[in-house]
């Protein structure tokens, strides 16, 4: 029998499939921009978002945004 020491592995947990979806509060916060400024946007369809519950309620996939905001500070627009 060997002395050599044992070494317990945890399973790697499993990432969700699913995209995390922000509220527009949430997503304006996570940019730093206002609300109305989030709300503007998405009404002109500037920033990627997703219409559930038959387009009543908005969310904003939140690697999509982190996407859209890096390309646009990456071309000078804000």
């Amino acid at each position: 029998m060997s002395n050599a020491p044992v070494i317990h592995l945890r399973p790697r947990q499993q990432e969700s499939a699913a995209p995390v979806l922000l509220t527009i509060k949430e997503a304006a916060a996570r940019i730093r921009v206002g609300r109305r400024t989030m709300e503007r946007w998405i009404a002109r369809g500037t920033v990627p978002h997703v219409r559930l519950d038959g387009d009543r309620m908005v969310r904003i996939p939140v690697a999509l945004l982190d996407e859209w905001w890096r390309q646009r500070l990456e071309g000078g627009t804000q």
